[in-house]
């Protein structure tokens, strides 16, 4: 009986399967998923014309008077600028690395081998109160060469294997060639923490870079009047010679993670690319520079706070309850400088 039943529903499903074959083309067009990728490829491209400019020019225009501010990460000043022109290092094509990693080796070798002064943006250096064996073991120590790198930017992207986690998508990594040496790229961000995964990234980054610019100039620019020979006065934008507009790029270090550099207490940072899946975006709010400390807003609404507060109030077990911090890996040791109380939510 049972076998009867198994090879009867066996035949209902692949019955079913053929019937679905059959009038699939009749229900859903065939052309309609490949119309929606069509639709979906156009706008890409029309939004890359619409980048490189009017009359479809070159996307090397884009970098006409950009250079790069590189920041180590977590760094508020720049380590240095692109001293070459970025139209004679950054590729002309509108698909060029569409993959992350590529973009990551491309960009660090571009930064590293060319656009960047060699002796710049190299790892941060031990303070100078810092002394003795406290020096050799500070950071990478007090050797941060690479055999056969010039390049104090490549130095610092590779921390080299005692100082560079592990992470899931480590041998994926694409290393950067230098006369048969390979070194792990870094990755880039914004200034809020948004990582740069394409080429096409980076190109809407710079135009948005340079309309904001353009915007802020326009409302700054002074106007000139003169009297003319009939005693008529006629004003004019005073012309200013075109300066080198700054895009700021925050470099991280295969295997670490994005660090904010904030500048002062009530800094806002807007995190945009987050989904809060709320109509209020999320943003942080600096309450200490040193340690790095923000309030984040908009992260629950009060009544996901309270629940977790609830939650917390009403948890008994020994492992889980909040109750004193205690230090060691052995057992519960309560500590007389950990005055903390904590607790766990699963």
């Amino acid at each position: 009986m049972g076998t009867n039943q198994t090879l009867l529903r066996a035949c209902l499903l692949i019955t079913t399967y053929l019937i679905g074959i059959y009038i699939s083309d009749k229900v859903i067009p065939p052309n309609v998923l490949q119309a929606y990728d069509n639709d979906a490829t156009s706008t890409v491209n029309t939004k890359l014309d619409e980048i490189a400019g009017i009359n479809n020019a070159p996307i090397s225009a884009i970098f006409q008077n950009i250079r790069f501010a590189m920041h180590r990460n977590g760094e508020l000043e720049a380590c240095g600028h692109s001293i070459k022109k970025l139209s004679e290092v950054m590729p002309t094509s509108k698909d060029s690395m569409v993959d992350k990693y590529e973009f990551d080796q491309f960009l660090t070798a571009s930064l590293g081998k060319s656009a960047l002064d060699s002796s710049t943006c190299g790892p941060e250096q031990p303070p100078p109160e810092i002394k003795g064996k406290r020096r050799k073991t500070w950071g990478r120590g007090e050797d941060y060469s690479i055999d056969g790198i010039d390049s104090s930017f490549l130095t610092f992207c590779d921390m080299g294997e005692d100082r560079t986690p592990i992470l899931p998508d480590h041998k994926v990594l694409i290393p950067v060639e230098t006369d048969g040496v390979s070194t792990l790229p870094c990755h880039f961000h914004t200034r809020e923490g948004l990582r740069f995964t394409s080429y096409k990234m980076l190109l809407e980054y710079v135009h948005e870079v340079k309309n904001t610019r353009r915007d802020e100039n326009a409302m700054d620019v002074e106007t000139k009047c003169s009297v003319m020979e009939d005693g008529s006065t006629v004003c004019a934008p005073n012309q200013s010679p075109s300066m080198d507009i700054d895009v700021h790029i925050y470099a991280v270090p295969a295997g670490r993670s994005f660090v904010f550099a904030p500048s002062y207490i009530g800094e806002i940072f807007e995190i945009n690319h987050v989904e809060s899946g709320r109509p209020f975006p999320i943003y942080l709010k600096v309450m200490s520079l040193s340690p790095r400390v923000f309030d984040i807003i908009n992260f629950f609404d009060k009544e996901e706070s309270k629940s977790i507060v609830d939650k917390a109030l009403r948890e008994t077990s020994e492992s889980h309850k909040i109750k004193r911090s205690s230090t060691g890996s052995s057992g519960y040791n309560v500590n007389s400088q950990r005055t903390s109380e904590n607790g766990f939510d699963t």
